[in-house]
């Protein structure tokens, strides 16, 4: 997922996203900081731009109160 190695990252949040369609699909993510402050080459499912924060109409994003932005900022699955 391209993680940065050999240094700490902190836990800021943990949140859970229930599906605004049907209130049955739920995530538990925790929202990780890189102390370098650089997330761009993270690939991970829950990267900044990827689909399932809004795939289907869903508002996951809001929910989790996701900023875009590379402020080394991730999100990482249970």
């Amino acid at each position: 997922m391209n993680l940065p190695c050999y240094h700490v990252h902190t836990v800021l949040d943990a949140v859970t996203l229930v599906s605004s369609k049907n209130n049955s699909v739920t995530y538990r993510l925790y929202k990780i900081r890189n102390p370098w402050g650089v997330d761009a080459a993270f690939s991970g499912k829950w990267k900044d731009d990827a689909a399932i924060w809004t795939a289907n109409g869903e508002t996951f994003d809001k929910q989790a109160g996701k900023v875009t932005a590379d402020d080394g900022i991730i999100w990482l699955e249970e």
